[in-house]
């Protein structure tokens, strides 16, 4: 149960603070026990070990040769919007070689110059540089015979890398790597490579070569956990992303493990946002991993701001647009404090702030928020990325709420040819912008257009567990509306009796739901002739609003 799940929360956080309590004290107490000594035995700044040689390795995968290589595949693949997506992997590569570069001299100058780190610590720190550099060669093994979807996630693909924290504080890993876990690991590294990319077919299917065992394993489980849930996350399966994130977040704290937990627990937000019965119970839940995610914002400061993004569209998507903007806010303050400036990030943030905004009835700057939000994704990202399609469909929304039926017909149809071009004729992201469409298309006198639209929205909401309950209640609303534009009282009033089963089924206790239902029925009661009735349905409408 939800209850269950915080206090589990709450005790794993409480049991950790004190063991790291008790640890540092130890810690102290050695230190104090055995200083004296070891400032006879110590000579800082005399080693025999070469520290600044042992950074070179990463020059024979990544270099100016590997730069000019990659540049003359995208642009032969692709033409200049690919060569544009690889200019910017290209800077998130260098960035990353040298990222490495200082971490490994830290890693080493730590143990054999400045005499303040362990050799066990030394060899966690080194598993983990040589994990990042096996990393960085699955991803560029990738780029050399780049697809379709290769070029289009490419650039992000590369950011994340780039982005995601590299080797201190690897206290939990093994010292010593027996060759099953190696092989593990390097699996889930491929792993996470190609689900960045879009292959989650691919993903599916190497993670499936892991044995039973790993799952069990506490070093590498709560990852396999986390990439199956992000494999359904893609896919749209909210429920399975749900439970299979929260079952990563648990083992993950139980290990230890605080980069995992806290990226299942941004996850397990996302998820769980989509799904109406628990937009309230995660609202509790968020103080508790907010604590978390500060209590490790100095090492996994790039998780801090994803943790922000996640608890902002948990807020909108629970109808508390204010709340939603505050934190997308913080994330935008945050993400420039610690130098997550990709536009990528950038984007999401900029995105989001739109989105609320427009809830709290802002519809200016919302859309001045998507315009921004599109013309960075633009500049990283080829014309067929999904990520285009979700910026004009939130233009498209802007434009609606002003009345501008041409320009929310033209952002929606932009968004609608992406994901068809992207994600195949009846994907679920579909759903929206062919709702959009139909809308306008409605209020431009299109009726037949809109009737086909918004119908094939419906049938696509219906095709599978997609959520989205608000998608559905909205073309539902629409279709009554069109039926009795066009004169089909029948139809109108069927519709109109779906939507009220629809809401009491599904209400998330919004009631713009409630106003909507005794509206549409209204109407539909008014055009049969039933005023009586009509008018009382209408009095409902303005009583829940």
């Amino acid at each position: 149960s939800m209850t269950a799940l915080i206090e589990a929360l709450r005790g794993r956080f409480s049991r950790r603070r004190r063991i790291a309590r008790n640890r540092i004290m130890i810690a102290l107490a050695t230190a104090a026990l055995l200083g004296s000594a070891a400032l006879l035995l110590i000579r800082p700044g005399v080693s025999a070990v070469d520290c600044r040689a042992a950074t070179d390795s990463i020059d024979e995968i990544w270099g100016e040769t590997q730069a000019s290589s990659l540049r003359a595949v995208f642009r032969k693949a692709g033409g200049q919007e690919a060569f544009k997506a690889a200019e910017s992997v290209v800077g998130s590569f260098d960035r990353l070689a040298e990222g490495w570069k200082v971490e490994r001299l830290d890693a080493c100058e730590a143990t054999h110059r400045r005499r303040e780190q362990s050799d066990r610590l030394l060899d966690r720190r080194m598993s983990c540089l040589r994990q990042r550099q096996h990393e960085l060669g699955v991803l560029l093994a990738e780029l050399k015979a780049p697809d379709a979807a290769t070029l289009e996630n490419a650039s992000q693909a590369a950011s994340a890398l780039a982005e995601s924290p590299l080797c201190r504080g690897m206290a939990w890993m093994p010292a010593e790597v027996d060759p099953a876990a190696l092989q593990a690991q390097e699996v889930l590294s491929q792993a996470w490579i190609l689900l960045a990319l879009g292959k989650a077919d691919r993903t599916t299917a190497l993670l499936d070569t892991l044995s039973a065992d790993s799952l069990e394993s506490t070093a590498y489980g709560p990852e396999l956990l986390e990439l199956r849930a992000r494999v359904d996350y893609r896919a749209s399966k909210w429920k399975s992303a749900s439970e299979q994130f929260e079952a990563a977040g648990l083992m993950a704290a139980e290990a230890g493990h605080t980069a995992t937990m806290l990226r299942a627990w941004v996850g397990w937000l996302g998820a769980g946002a989509r799904l109406n019965d628990k937009q309230q119970a995660m609202i509790r839940v968020l103080p508790i991993i907010e604590t978390m995610a500060l209590g490790a914002a100095e090492e996994l400061p790039f998780l801090m701001v994803d943790f922000l993004v996640a608890a902002g569209a948990l807020y909108i998507t629970a109808n508390l647009p204010a709340e939603g903007l505050a934190y997308y806010e913080k994330a935008m303050s945050t993400a420039k404090q610690v130098g997550r400036t990709h536009p990528a990030a950038t984007s999401i943030i900029v995105d989001g702030m739109g989105v609320s905004l427009l809830a709290l009835g802002r519809i200016h700057e919302a859309l001045t928020r998507f315009e921004q939000a599109l013309v960075l994704e633009q500049s990283f990202t080829t014309p067929n990325n999904p990520s285009l399609a979700v910026s004009h469909c939130h233009l498209a929304e802007a434009y609606a709420q002003l009345g501008n039926y041409e320009a929310t017909a033209a952002q929606a149809s932009l968004a609608l040819s992406i994901y068809r071009n992207a994600l195949g004729e009846r994907h679920p992201s579909s759903r929206v912008s062919l709702s959009l469409l139909g809308v306008a298309e409605m209020e431009l006198g299109l009726f037949k257009l809109a009737q086909l639209h918004l119908e094939t929205a419906l049938e696509i909401s219906r095709e599978g567990s997609h959520g989205g309950f608000k998608i559905e209640r909205r073309v539902l609303e629409k279709l009554s509306q069109l039926h009795l534009l066009t004169g089909d009282t029948e139809r109108a009033m069927d519709y109109a009796k779906e939507v009220a089963q629809f809401v009491a089924l599904h209400s998330t206790g919004d009631a713009s739901e409630l106003v909507g239902a005794h509206r549409v029925m209204g109407m539909a009661l008014e055009a049969s002739g039933d005023l009586l009735a009509a008018r009382r349905e209408l009095e409902l409408a303005v009583a829940a609003a």
